[in-house]
């Protein structure tokens, strides 16, 4: 008889997915404040223009240097811009933002951008004679916390414990051979979180 036991996503690590994604969350929210005062201040350069081409066309129709000098004052903020739309503005904005945040970030590797870079497998060997109950430990690398564990074996092999260790460093299987002869051998794995 050949029996494979597959392994289940626990509930820690749904619930940490979920929580990458919250945080993940944080750093476009980063972006966008940056984003909007300058684009704020692009639209009232953009409305500046306008502004300051009708009143140049009033004052060239008068002549009057006093009204030229009143439109140049006005005009102040669209010149601080560089001519500049609001497209380009944020565009700008943007760019800074993702620049500044990797910046202020401490040097080295950089926080992965998918869940799937969070996670990683260990995995031991198993091996149980006939009618031998056993428990396995399965460790984390280091630094790293377990989610999740299970194993893969072609014997009669049945889960009596499965459960992460005190300090969530490492998987605790407790694993009984049903075969009263054969013996059993397969993999035990670990999920961990970096």
């Amino acid at each position: 008889m050949h029996l494979q036991t597959g392994r289940r996503l626990s509930p820690a690590f749904v619930v940490a997915t979920i929580g990458l994604f919250v945080a993940l969350g944080g750093t476009a929210g980063a972006v966008v404040t940056t984003a909007v005062p300058l684009a704020r201040r692009a639209l009232v350069a953009d409305k500046a223009k306008v502004a300051t081409t009708a009143k140049i066309a009033t004052t060239a129709k008068v002549a009057n240097s006093a009204k030229t000098a009143l439109v140049a004052t006005s005009a102040s903020n669209a010149n601080l811009l560089g001519g500049s739309t609001a497209a380009e503005i944020i565009a700008t904005a943007t760019t800074a933002g993702a620049s500044s945040a990797l910046a202020s970030s401490p040097a080295g590797p950089r926080p992965a951008s998918t869940a799937a870079g969070l996670v990683t497998e260990a995995k031991g060997a198993i091996s149980l004679d006939g009618d031998e109950r056993a428990a396995f430990i399965i460790q984390c690398p280091a630094g790293q916390k377990a989610l999740g564990g299970g194993y893969s074996t072609f014997g009669e092999v049945i889960t009596l414990g499965s459960f992460p260790t005190s300090n969530t460093t490492a998987w605790h299987l407790d694993l009984a051979n049903l075969d009263p002869v054969d013996p059993v051998d397969g993999d035990a794995y670990v999920t961990c979180l970096k």
